[in-house]
């Protein structure tokens, strides 16, 4: 019976889709904290400043990435299967997150306590071309679906928080 439950774990159809991300920078942009950019301004309240981020926190920042998006993996995934059923048109990959196929802009904060936040905004790589200076420049749109989601991590208490991926439309 263990045998079975693990092949079947194994072969799960949403195990392919995170697993150790190791992020390299030509899949990420830091964009300097603007609290001056509306955008950025309505990610974080009053209090927060400008820092940069340490190769260990980008780490952090990795694996927050993962976690999220394995944990919002599995709830589609039960999604896709309810949908499926209804309409056996409907294809998995239009449910889940496949952090390959993604790029990232991470704007790092602080607080005047030393708490670090990252804003991390995560686009789908082919959307780039599209998106002008990416690495300059926060990548914005209304709806897009999966190929559009954001969060934030603190990386000073290593966890993540308001993870959101955009509407349909």
């Amino acid at each position: 019976m263990k045998i079975c439950l693990f092949f079947l774990l194994l072969l799960s159809p949403f195990r392919f889709t995170v697993f150790a991300q190791q992020l390299n920078s030509s899949k990420y942009a830091i964009i300097p904290y603007d609290n001056t950019n509306i955008y950025v301004a309505q990610k974080f309240h009053a209090g927060f400043g400008k820092t940069e981020l340490t190769d260990k926190e980008i780490e952090v920042i990795d694996t927050m990435l993962v976690k999220s998006v394995r944990e919002y993996n599995v709830k589609q995934f039960e999604v896709y299967k309810t949908d499926h059923k209804k309409d056996t048109s409907t294809m998995l990959e239009w449910y889940l997150i496949d952090l390959k196929k993604y790029r990232f802009q991470f704007v790092p904060a602080m607080t005047t306590q030393g708490q670090k936040v990252i804003w991390v905004n995560g686009f789908c790589e082919y959307f780039d071309s599209q998106a002008g200076n990416w690495r300059q420049k926060i990548v914005l749109v209304y709806d897009g679906g999966i190929c559009f989601f954001n969060l934030m991590v603190d990386v000073t208490k290593n966890i993540y928080y308001n993870f959101s991926v955009n509407s349909n439309g």
